[in-house]
């Protein structure tokens, strides 16, 4: 009998594995932060991390909602993280950027602007990050052309 209650105290203290989280989840914790719904998306997230989930969607659901609630320095090292595991993710790459630029580490913002750029899904905020670094480094002719690489993709 003791050994049966020993047992069963040592599976009840054995820690559930932790739990990825749902695509659907994931997608409806996205669009709450990119609909601003900041409040419920950290909720979400909250609740989806006290329940055991974690991974990689947790962690781009706190990147994105870092960039989102304007936390830059934040927000950065969580997509500094994201890109080394994914380095060809055009978005990240995008988001870390501009994260650098607003947390004002110009030298570090330079390397990932020019990363973003030369993706080939690199969007106009990609370009527009780039031509901002150019900008404030005195590099006209390089923000020129990135401003209008931005423009031509976004007119």
């Amino acid at each position: 009998m003791l050994r049966l209650l020993l047992l069963a105290g040592a599976a009840a203290a054995t820690p559930t594995a932790p739990q990825p989280l749902s695509a659907d989840r994931f997608a409806e914790t996205e669009h709450a932060i990119e609909v601003g719904r900041l409040d419920q998306a950290r909720a979400m997230i909250t609740t989806d991390i006290a329940k055991g989930t974690q991974g990689e969607a947790v962690d781009r659901l706190l990147a994105d909602l870092a960039f989102a609630d304007g936390k830059s320095s934040e927000a950065l090292e969580r997509y500094k993280l994201l890109l080394g595991r994914h380095p060809a993710d055009a978005l990240i790459a995008e988001r870390a950027a501009i994260s650098a630029v607003r947390a004002g580490d110009m030298a570090f913002a330079r390397g990932l602007a020019n990363h973003a750029t030369s993706l080939p899904q690199a969007t106009w905020r990609a370009w527009n990050a780039r031509g901002v670094v150019a900008d404030l480094g005195g590099d006209f002719p390089t923000a020129d052309s990135s401003y209008e690489r931005a423009l031509a993709l976004a007119p």
